[in-house]
């Protein structure tokens, strides 16, 4: 009997060499075997040739005619006929065909048809027809015999709990894989599908159930420490600030348990803002709150807004001692337990660029915790990947602001885009240019210190380059004199993406812009959304790749960050998006976080009602042990 954890190598047929081959191909364990995907279906029964359709297919038909074509490839085509219709046959480098097919003979084909044209089939020449049991199903690739053989012997002994309603998990992943109708294999897809997503939103829920067991004393709270804050803020909040600040409050001054809340809005919405809050908020009830960020520049900007609004009990981290109770700093703090420890409230700002285990590492001992995101997540992703956690959302800009103009600029065209730049600076304004790299390294992308090169002899003495790898004090320069004016345009790589907030500057050059994702393409122009003048986006691309073409024709059309986060999702897909490094569950197999929106919102209903039953608990238990608590390490 096989249980979900079974190694491979110890099923039945797979040895040490196909163990080996398998394991290459992810799959380690029996569960990793019942939840690999073929890449396509064949269903018992024939096709006639007239009803076929481009894809795989069998078909029954006579052979009017076969040829050996004379090549270096060896290539045999086929005329194939079932009466009124006809297809041809076409194999490269398998001339032995010609020894078993002749004209005349009625033949069992199954392969692929392509515009009317089978391509390298199989075939039968029994006249009852091929044993179904052999070639239907499922089609694994290049291990396909070794594959099927192993599914078939797992199926028949394995031992998994049932699927919510008592359906057979079991019976469902053998209708999935060896389907004996197309019907058949959408209904155990679909079933596979919503099991997965009702697992999946089990562990969020029981991750989100052992983080509210979990106690702290509220903070206090009331009119006057609302208004003392607030005194602080430049600006007013916003009405969805406000409704963020006011979450925030009810978690860390009226719940007993430690807050886990993810804040995520638009480019320029003033999330900010409204984490700044929490941490005066922890400061002025005499306790302690970290502000964690990606880089020291943006540590550093923090820092300094802070300071700027007349809040002095704030401190940049260092290996020495740190005695104020907002204390900012980069993942650097994360080995100092007895500051961890100190910590009422931990922040992340920018949180998707850093890993769970930094996030367990930080909330081990139980405080607040706020992540702050960048940009928009998909609704998807906020339901599952991020299922655990309370969500505050902030689509509302602070204050009214300028239009920005984006156009996909051609490289022969970046004189016109220079005449632009020029027109910007000669009205006191200011601008970035960003690079992908630092270095010269691909002929095809210019890179950041031969830029500012180019950049320095066209626009004089206007620029200063600022990349990840200048020393931090030079990096502090370089920000400090683009702030105040005494340099024109900011020559940088990627790390302008955060961190640098200017309202002067109106115009964004992105060079090579192809190399930067939908995301990061948006938050880069948000560094030009800072003001109320009409500002510039520029970039610059001779990219003929289809994905890349795709990007920057939505984010030429698109400045709705929600919008732009969903195109996001399709065009990168949520692996690539958010892996497991940001949620420590396994990826889902059978479901997808871009077109299963309804599915992932009615297991959510069932699971919050309590309607799973056994086998999806003990399912949840076996599959996700080792990570359900992962962001909960103490």
């Amino acid at each position: 009997m096989y249980i979900w954890a079974t190694p491979i190598q110890q099923v039945r047929g797979v040895g040490p060499a196909k163990a080996k081959e398998l394991d290459g191909m992810g799959i380690t364990t029996a569960g990793d075997l019942l939840e690999y995907s073929p890449l396509h279906y064949l269903y018992p029964g024939v096709t006639n040739i007239a009803d076929a359709q481009d894809g795989y297919v069998v078909i029954r038909a006579k052979i009017a005619h076969i040829e050996r074509l004379p090549s270096r490839v060896p290539i045999v085509k086929a005329l194939l006929d079932d009466g009124p219709n006809h297809c041809r046959a076409v194999w490269y480098n398998q001339q032995f065909v010609v020894q078993y097919l002749r004209p005349g003979m009625i033949v069992t084909f199954w392969g692929r048809l392509n515009n009317g044209e089978l391509q390298q089939p199989k075939f039968c020449t029994s006249p009852t027809g091929p044993d179904w049991n052999n070639i239907a199903g499922g089609y694994y690739g290049v291990h396909n015999e070794t594959i099927r053989a192993a599914l078939k012997e797992v199926l028949a002994h394995v031992d998994l709990p049932d699927m919510c309603g008592g359906d057979s998990r079991v019976g469902a992943l053998r209708a999935f894989h060896f389907p004996a109708t197309k019907q058949v294999h959408d209904v155990a897809l679909h079933m596979l599908k919503f099991d997965e997503l009702l697992v999946q939103q089990l562990a969020m829920a029981e991750r989100w159930k052992h983080r509210k067991q979990q106690q702290t004393k509220p903070m206090a709270w009331d009119l006057d420490i609302d208004r003392q804050i607030k005194s602080y803020l430049p600006f007013t909040l916003t009405n969805e600030q406000q409704l963020a600040v006011d979450s925030i409050m009810w978690d860390m001054t009226v719940c007993a348990r430690p807050m886990s809340r993810l804040l995520h809005g638009e480019v320029g919405s003033g999330k900010t803002a409204v984490a700044f809050y929490a941490a005066m908020l922890t400061a002025l009830n005499h306790k302690r709150a970290l502000i964690l960020c990606p880089t020291t520049i943006l540590a550093q900007q923090h820092y300094d807004t802070l300071r700027g609004m007349g809040w002095d009990d704030v401190g940049l981290w260092s290996q020495s001692s740190c005695i104020q109770h907002v204390v900012i700093s980069t993942h650097a703090i994360l080995n100092n337990n007895a500051i961890l420890k100190s910590a009422s409230l931990v922040v992340f700002d920018e949180f998707h660029k850093f890993g769970v285990e930094q996030r367990a590492q930080a909330t081990k001992f139980s405080p607040h915790l706020l992540l702050v995101s960048a940009t928009p997540i998909p609704r998807t992703l906020a339901l599952s990947v991020f299922g655990d956690l309370d969500v505050s959302t902030i689509r509302e800009q602070p204050t009214e602001r300028g239009a920005v103009v984006t156009r996909w600029v051609l490289p022969e065209k970046r004189e016109g885009m220079y005449s632009i730049l020029e027109q910007e600076l000669a009205k006191g304004h200011q601008a970035y240019v960003v690079f992908p790299r630092i270095e010269s390294g691909d002929e095809d992308v210019v890179s950041a210190e031969k830029g500012f090169e180019q950049i320095t002899e066209r626009f004089a003495h206007l620029s200063c380059l600022l990349t990840g790898r200048a020393s931090q004090d030079d990096k502090t320069k370089a920000i400090q004199w683009f702030r105040e004016g005494h340099v024109k345009i900011l020559v940088s790589t990627v790390i302008a993406e955060v961190g640098l907030d200017n309202p002067n500057a109106t115009v964004m050059i992105v060079e090579g812009a192809d190399r930067f994702g939908l995301s990061q393409l948006h938050q880069l122009r948000g560094r030009i959304c800072r003001a109320k003048d009409t500002a510039f986006c520029f970039l610059v691309s001779d990219t003929s790749n289809d994905t890349s073409i795709a990007r920057l024709e939505v984010i030429e059309r698109v400045n709705n960050g929600f919008e732009i986060a969903e195109h996001d999702l399709r065009l990168r897909g949520p692996g690539e998006l958010f892996s497991t490094r940001q949620h420590g569950l396994p990826d889902l197999k059978f479901a997808s976080l871009i077109d299963d929106y309804d599915l992932i919102l009615e297991a959510r209903k069932v699971v919050h009602a309590g309607q799973v039953g056994g086998g999806v608990m003990e399912m949840m238990r076996i599959k996700y042990s080792e990570n359900l608590l992962l962001g909960d390490v103490r």
